[in-house]
């Protein structure tokens, strides 16, 4: 049975607070690991996920607008999507949602909190650290 992980995050990346309990939650074994290929947050944990874990196949989902993104190497690299597009394909695919919101509340306007909401929808587990360290699930 494998164990497929995405995970959505603030382009602004993460503060020492949540990169703390998001580093310890990244160390916990998976199979897959698919993120949104974006500078901060999402590369931060591509980062983390390669130099952690063994046997990790990670997916890179990008955007069609190159402005904020990352340009990871993946195992696999999907084609460019509009942004709410591939938040939903890396939600479809993964078992589990990792986010890592730029703020303490929920933002109407915010990819990361669009993938929180359809992950939600879909009725996946998701995983949420605060920018204070608090992990919440929903």
């Amino acid at each position: 049975m494998s164990f497929v992980v995405g995970f959505t995050g603030t382009r602004w990346g993460l503060i020492r607070p949540q990169r703390e309990k998001m580093f310890e939650l990244l160390c916990e074994p998976m199979d897959q690991f698919h993120h949104g290929d974006c500078i901060g947050a999402d590369a931060w944990s591509h980062d983390q996920v390669l130099k952690r874990l063994d046997n990790v196949f990670i997916h890179v989902h990008p955007p069609t607008n190159p402005e904020n993104r990352a340009w990871k190497h993946g195992h696999v690299t999907y084609e460019p999507k509009p942004y709410f597009d591939r938040n939903k394909d890396i939600v479809d695919m993964s078992e589990f949602m990792l986010a890592a919101p730029r703020g303490m509340s929920e933002e109407l306007r915010s990819g990361t909190w669009h993938a929180i909401r359809y992950a939600i929808e879909q009725k996946k587990r998701v995983i949420i650290v605060w920018p204070n360290g608090k992990v919440e699930e929903r």
